[in-house]
């Protein structure tokens, strides 16, 4: 590795630095900017010292407020589950700001892995593998809320990270994560994207319970199932008042929306319907009613499509396209 004031190499590639930061004494390397509207800095660095020839890093600048302090505590919690999720490295409080050190996983974001689906570089994922990352997001949220008593309350297909190894969806970002004990009293600045927020969070003044992380967990199991937003585009807006009228019998079963559907045995098309109407419920008292029933649908679906023979191969091989397609794409 070498460098000069502007720009760094590591490996065979020289990187732009667009800056520099020092946390708790060791000088990270800032590559690029991934804020994108978000509330504080976020950003890919990289650590010259860490092992052998130094590694890359997610570096998190938040203000020093009494949000982000809250936001430093639930982080903190996660530690308990850090396998789960993007592992914490380091942070320091400064006066005015936190910083925040996590581990950077390499991969796509499933934004942009739903991206490269849709214009045909990478493979459709079965139903089969759809339906594994969607249950296996439903299962780690459900650790979330058991293990560390936080909800997430901000899942889109930006924070998450389709990683390239395991072909797994990783969590990476809890810049609106909620403990769950936290009172019912209005937050500014938490980030909630309409679209990918359960139709409740329209109230500012709710907090988000495991129901709301439950609704958009299964929106993103809908778009790997179909590559649609569910509700003609509107996702979580369908449900406020304005929309919800006319909305509510406009959600078109995936069974209609993926060709896969017509080689699975009819236990899988209903159980998948079933799962997906439910969870898309716009009222929070018509969605499943515990995580532990939520997860008991998913593994009864699951259990369904294991019983039949796979047909096809791209179960095998989305990890592979991923990884081909992350190197033309200089994703580390």
């Amino acid at each position: 590795m070498s460098d000069d004031s502007n720009t760094i190499r590591i490996g065979k590639k020289r990187w732009p630095v667009i800056g520099r930061q020092r946390v708790n004494g060791r000088v990270y390397h800032l590559l690029t900017d991934l804020t994108s509207g978000m509330h504080g800095g976020r950003f890919q660095a990289f650590d010259p010292t860490a092992g052998l020839n130094g590694d890359f890093r997610r570096l998190m600048i938040l203000p020093r407020n009494p949000e982000s302090e809250r936001h430093l505590r639930i982080l903190q919690r996660l530690r308990r589950q850090e396998t789960l999720f993007a592992r914490i490295i380091d942070l320091e409080r400064r006066r005015n700001d936190l910083l925040i050190v996590m581990d950077w996983i390499p991969g796509l974001t499933l934004k942009a892995y739903l991206t490269e689906v849709r214009d045909g570089r990478l493979p459709r994922p079965s139903v089969r593998e759809a339906f594994r990352l969607g249950r296996d997001l439903a299962r780690n949220l459900c650790k979330l809320h058991r293990y560390s008593f936080v909800v997430h309350g901000d899942l889109s297909p930006e924070n998450l990270i389709l990683q390239r190894d395991s072909s797994r969806l990783v969590l990476i970002d809890f810049g609106a994560a909620w403990a769950l004990e936290s009172s019912k009293q209005t937050r500014d600045g938490d980030g909630l994207r309409p679209i990918y927020s359960a139709p409740e969070l329209k109230d500012a003044s709710l907090t988000p319970q495991e129901f709301s992380d439950q609704f958009v967990a299964t929106m993103l199991l809908y778009e790997l199932l179909t590559l649609v937003v569910p509700y003609e585009g509107l996702g979580g807006t369908a449900g406020w008042p304005q929309h919800r009228e006319e909305m509510v019998d406009l959600l078109v079963p995936p069974r209609k929306l993926h060709p896969d559907f017509e080689r699975v045995t009819t236990a899988v098309r209903d159980g998948v319907d079933r799962v997906v109407a439910r969870g898309l419920a716009f009222s929070p008292v018509d969605r499943f009613p515990t995580d532990a029933a939520w997860l008991q649908s998913l593994d009864q679906v699951w259990s369904a499509i294991n019983e039949q023979p796979i047909r096809g191969g791209v179960n095998d091989f989305v990890a592979k396209w991923i990884a081909r397609v992350g190197r033309l794409l200089g994703v580390r």
